[in-house]
């Protein structure tokens, strides 16, 4: 029979104790007939231990047992939407990326262009494409991001990703170009972009659990 997470619904395994997506605690047959204090009371009229009412203990409510689950793989890290990103750990990947992206597409540039630097149209937008499809681990970064600051939009994750892409494809043109409207609209959507990310990084977190799970920077699985 499947199990799944009361709260956000993910499939587990029969055995899991938390939930590998959220990292809410599950109930298991275990701690539901054992979470209970158990108090005798000694009877001096009848010389026995007088068993007192149970009292349930929910464990979730007594330690806050929803815990961050860090991310282990390459593909949680960078292609995973569900869950909180801190800020520390959004700089580090959203680098990574933009320093192999930028090796990519230099690399390719100097292999694909002939000894004067120059490209055919057809070498530019593979060259284009390529430097686009760095643009979706980009996206489920800032996702996790803005669930990290507790935005309810998350279509802002959109536009911002759109707004790289809209540089990456008419950027170079519009820089090139002899006329001053053009160039300046281009310096603009990058000056914009620029601060969306400098809003992200240094815009502190929601303080505790939100509606998208656990605090990165509180209980997680490597400290329980």
């Amino acid at each position: 029979m499947a199990k799944f997470c009361p709260k956000c619904g993910t499939e587990l395994n029969d055995d899991a104790v938390f939930c590998s997506s959220c990292g809410c605690k599950l109930q298991t047959e275990e701690n539901k007939f054992n979470n209970t204090v158990n108090d005798k009371k000694y009877d001096i009229k009848t010389d026995k231990y007088i068993q007192e009412p149970t009292i349930e203990k929910n464990l979730d409510d007594l330690n806050n047992d929803e815990i961050y689950i860090t991310d282990k793989s390459f593909f949680d890290m960078f292609f995973k939407k569900d869950g909180r990103l801190n800020r520390w750990r959004y700089f580090k990947r959203m680098l990574l990326i933009y320093v192999i992206r930028l090796i990519i597409v230099m690399t390719l540039f100097i292999v694909i262009s002939d000894d004067f630097g120059n490209t055919t149209t057809a070498e530019d937008v593979f060259i284009t494409i390529v430097s686009l499809s760095f643009l979706i681990p980009e996206y489920f970064l800032t996702v996790r991001r803005f669930q990290d600051l507790g935005v309810k939009d998350l279509s802002w994750a959109y536009w911002l990703v759109g707004v790289d892409a809209f540089f990456i494809i008419f950027g170079n043109s519009m820089a090139n170009t002899n006329s001053t409207i053009k160039e300046f609209k281009s310096y603009f959507i990058l000056i914009v972009y620029f601060c969306m990310f400098l809003y992200l990084l240094f815009k502190k977190g929601t303080t505790g659990n939100n509606q998208y799970g656990a605090d990165p920077l509180g209980n997680t699985d490597k400290n329980k």
